[in-house]
């Protein structure tokens, strides 16, 4: 480029990046693109040009758009200098072209080089390039005739993203012979036209929680068509629905580039194949028997179908939602599921259901798209509801509360232990009184935050930090008092779910006031709990407002809902006998998990002596093997080895075999913990596969709470199992295990496989597997201390409780101590593809053995003929100090002597009916009957004497 006629070397062109002591030139195809937030540290010249002459010239970055005829040339460092000289009407003349010698059509700047010739390229930890994020990539196959465009998700719950080894190999898998980095994080997205429609929409889940504007992509584009209808694309608002109930239904119609046609005046003609599956018509398809089909749609010569399945009849109805918590006037959407009893699930539409509801406290509406929108009164701060949506006799609940209620977190008086960080600034921190705080006492005190962001390049940053603060659970936002300086910061939260996933945070976009504001930002939805908040601070990413001031923070609190308690106990599921034993024509294996020993804790400790005894218990039962399914140990110390290593010495016959799978304990109690210690320690592999009387078993690593970064071999290890063993005539069932659950069965989401998008593809292959092979399969997972059973698209999903450390799910909700006996049916029925599978729900059969010291039975001493009380029993852990009310989840037997039946039973000589559903006792005619009740090794018994029907003071509580 010449300037009054001196010849000036271009290094950058539209670039957001100026090198030093370059000159950037902007041309209109910047677009209006905000130059101050270019984070190189100066000094700048500018000059505007206009038809080719300078119009303006100035000191520093402005925000003057781009003329639609000219440009904007910025200088920097010794660049700056020589553009100084510059005077309004100096004529300016740019040229530029492409360093290549090959013409081209389109030219996009990348980042790191991915894969040279079809080899990953290697990203050694010096490169600071292993933390798992958001990326995007672009790859060619060799030939050049096809291309890779790769968006990976991350910094979610959902899934943690790649690092750069990873995207390398995983664009190799993907057949690119070269591939290269575009930008990640919040920018990684991708965008597409389904076919019929007009426009694109976002496919995958950017970072951000929305589309960010981003300067450059890749596009591919379609000439216009002809717009003359050729197929239907075929919209089914689900792929499966259960019987009686109905779904929406939709085709779009598309020419041959797959844009938008017509489908003419007589619109669609819609059919179910078989026949039986249902029917649609207007809009809407009504499903009537079980079975799997497809859905096809036809207009004209146009045709389309879609996958169906009409699952096995309605056996549960759920909210997606366990509660909602909303500000008067705010509204929340939830949907409904439905379930068969092989754990099938479908989306359950309104129109289906019955709603009831305190309509002085909430409104329901229902959505085009089967949504229900929930909207608290204005008026009905403080109050709660359940809502009540009943479709074929069965009924949800969803608890919801209108306001919030403030959890203090901070007071941000002396004693607090803050402290202050500084990126590309000065920071300090200090406690300063702060009875000026509307509503503050006269001895209150504020944390100051002084900074100074002078002169520096880049993003700069001064940060309050503490110790991690755990935000309570159901926390929606976060309040904050601010004495702000006006100077336009952002004011921010660093806060973490799980400990490791970032939850971006925001109180405020410019701190753009003075004196004390309550500044209250929204937790962003879809991050599992815990949450926790390390820093408050303020960011500033504009050369042009680099500056110092000072900030003053008090009354940090969270903003909780108030989430009523469901009295609901869980629901029974078959693989938990609930009345005797495991049936002796079964083989058995026992299965323990969260023993948590500790030699610091010594032999004597609680979980000692709990592992001592489940062990003991274990053994009795005559299994064919124990199964330790993770936390064995409670540190990865060899003297915790040890112990761990001498209980089974002294409490396991020798010819019993242990399999012992690890979990995060395993590793340590640090985030960066191996498996070395375990290995060496106990000889044992991380993971294996064996067969046993036609079962396989696949134990496998999940010590990170990932499957990938424990070891990422297994995963197509597992592939291949089950690939193998669908096809062996010698298994007839599966049985999965490692430690952290699928998903948290407490409902928190904190217990469970960290990567969302990886526990659904386990969920996947598993189910898959079920169904192509016709074999039962079973998952069995621990770390959630918990006992919980759940089945989803037909596979048993077993979560055994805790033996030694604390029940993280309440005592009502399965948060019991206690191991399992598991009995394997060794010729299990065949699974029916596509159909309800009720013959095989038995294949496991369990006795969930709580570890108990006592049990506490309630019961009447005297009853009326004809008159009907409660029965009910307490498990009673008594060295921790818990009771838990004996049912299921735990195995439990009622009997009694000669007078005594269970509902259901002869009743002509019975003196009285036990109604073991219902915990109530029933007094047919005058006697004495003896009730008896068993779990863990445990019995308690109660005679009630039955009185005439009118005796006074018949009912007396024992």
């Amino acid at each position: 480029m010449t300037i009054a006629g001196v010849p000036r070397a271009l290094a950058a062109l539209n670039s957001a990046g100026i090198p030093a002591d370059g000159i950037d030139v902007f041309t209109p195809l910047w677009g209006a693109g905000n130059r101050t937030l270019i984070a190189d540290a100066g000094p700048y010249t500018e000059l505007v040009v206009t038809d080719g002459k300078v119009t303006a010239v100035s000191d520093r970055i402005t925000t003057t758009p781009v003329p639609g005829n000219g440009l904007i040339v910025l200088g920097r460092g010794v660049a700056a200098a020589q553009l100084a000289g510059a005077r309004p009407g100096d004529p300016v003349e740019v040229t530029f072209a492409p360093q290549t010698a090959a013409p081209l059509r389109m030219a996009l700047g990348s980042g790191a080089v991915l894969v040279r010739g079809g080899v990953a390229v290697d990203f050694p930890p010096s490169t600071g390039n292993d933390e798992p994020k958001p990326r995007t990539a672009l790859g060619w196959p060799a030939g050049g005739h096809r291309l890779l465009l790769v968006a990976v998700d991350g910094s979610a719950n959902f899934s943690t993203g790649l690092s750069f080894d990873d995207m390398a190999r995983l664009m190799v898998r993907l057949g690119a012979a070269d591939a290269f980095m575009l930008d990640g994080g919040g920018s990684t997205e991708l965008v597409a036209r389904r076919p019929g429609d007009a426009a694109v929409h976002v496919v995958n889940t950017p970072s951000d929680g929305s589309e960010r504007a981003v300067p450059n992509g890749v596009g591919l584009f379609a000439a216009k068509g002809s717009g003359t209808l050729r197929g239907l694309d075929v919209r089914p608002g689900a792929d499966r629905v259960l019987p009686g109930l109905t779904m929406d239904v939709a085709a779009a119609g598309f020419d041959e580039t797959w844009g938008p046609a017509p489908v003419g005046p007589r619109g669609v003609q819609w059919s179910a194949e078989p026949g039986l599956l249902g029917d649609a018509r207007d809009g809407v398809f009504r499903a009537r028997r079980p079975g799997a089909g497809t859905l096809r749609a036809r207009a004209g010569s146009a045709a389309g179908e879609h996958p169906l399945r009409v699952l096995g009849d309605l056996d549960r109805l759920a909210f997606t939602e366990r509660a909602v918590t909303i500000d008067p006037g705010a509204t929340a959407l939830v949907r409904l599921t439905g379930f068969d009893a092989d754990g099938f699930d479908a989306p359950v539409a309104p129109r289906d259901v019955e709603l009831g509801y305190d309509r002085s406290v909430v409104t329901v509406t229902a959505g085009a798209d089967g949504s229900l929108a929930v909207t608290g009164a204005a008026d009905a701060g403080g109050r709660t509801t359940t809502i009540t949506a009943t479709a074929q006799s069965v009924t949800a609940r969803l608890p919801v509360t209108v306001g919030l209620v403030d959890v203090p977190l901070a007071e941000f008086e002396p004693g607090e232990r803050w402290t202050a960080l500084a990126a590309r600034g000065t920071a300090s921190v200090d406690f300063a009184a702060a009875a000026d705080r509307p509503g503050a006492g006269p001895d209150n005190h504020a944390l100051g935050l002084t900074y100074d962001f002078t002169g520096q390049s880049s993003t700069s940053a001064a940060y309050a930090v503490i110790d991690p603060i755990t935000l309570p659970s159901g926390a929606k936002k976060v309040a904050l008092w601010v004495d702000g300086d006006g100077q336009r910061h952002w004011l921010r939260a660093m806060m973490r779910s799980q400990g490791t996933t970032n939850v971006p945070f925001t109180f405020a976009d410019t701190v753009d006031w003075t004196g004390w504001r309550r500044v209250v930002g929204d937790i962003p939805a879809g991050f599992s709990e815990p949450i926790t908040l390390l820093r408050v601070y303020i960011a500033e990413t504009s050369q042009t407002n680099k500056n110092a001031g000072r900030l003053r923070f008090d009354g940090l609190a969270a903003q909780v809902g108030q989430r009523p308690e469901t009295a609901e106990p869980p629901r029974p599921d078959p693989y938990v006998v609930e009345q005797g034993g495991v049936p002796g024509d079964r083989w058995t294996f026992a299965v323990l998990s969260d023993l948590h020993v500790s030699a610091a804790a010594g032999p004597d400790s609680f979980s000692a002596r709990q592992a001592a005894i489940a062990l003991d218990q274990a053994v009795a039962s005559r299994p064919d093997f124990i199964l330790i399914n993770g936390d064995f140990v409670d540190d990865n110390q060899p003297a915790d080895f040890a112990l761990a290593n001498a209980l089974l010495h002294d409490h396991v016959p020798a010819g019993l075999p242990v399999y012992w799978t690890p979990g995060n304990h395993e590793a340590g109690l640090s985030a960066t913990g191996g498996l070395d210690a375990f290995t060496a320690a106990t000889g044992r592999p991380n993971r294996q596969v064996f067969d046993h009387k036609g079962t396989r078993f696949i134990l496998l690593d999940s010590h990170t709470g990932d499957m990938r970064t424990s070891d990422w071999d297994q995963v197509p290890l597992l592939q291949a199992t089950l690939a193998a063993a669908a096809g062996d005539r010698s298994v007839t069932g599966v049985v999965v295990s490692f430690h952290h659950p699928l998903h948290d069965p407490s409902g928190a989401d904190a217990s469970q496989l960290s990567d969302r998008l990886a526990a659904g593809l386990f969920k996947r292959w598993l189910a898959d597997f079920r169904e192509q092979s016709g074999k039962p399969v079973a998952l069995f997972t621990g770390h959630a201390h918990t006992a919980a059973v759940s089945r989803a698209d037909g596979v048993l999903e077993v979560t055994t409780p805790a033996v030694g450390k604390t029940p993280y799910s309440s005592p009502d909700q399965g948060g019991f101590f206690g191991w399992m006996s598991v009995g394997v049916d060794p010729r299990p029925a065949r699974v029916q593809p596509g159909r309800p599978s009720p013959q095989t729900r038995d294949w496991l059969l369990a006795e969930s053995r709580p570890l108990i010291d006592g049990i506490e039975l309630a019961a009447p001493s005297s009853l009326a003929a004809g008159a009907s009380a409660p029965v009910g029993a307490t498990g009673i852990t008594s060295e921790f100090g818990l009771r838990f009310p004996l049912r299921y989840p735990a195995s439990v037997t009622w009997s009694g002597g000669p007078g005594l039946v269970l509902a259901g039973a002869d009743t002509r000589k019975a003196l009285a009916v036990l109604d073991i559903g219902a915990g109530t006792l029933t007094a047919l005619r005058p006697g004495r009957v003896t009730l008896t009740v068993a779990a863990g090794g445990r019995t308690a018994s109660a005679v009630v004497d039955l009185v005439p029907a009118g005796d006074q003071g018949a009912v007396a509580s024992r």
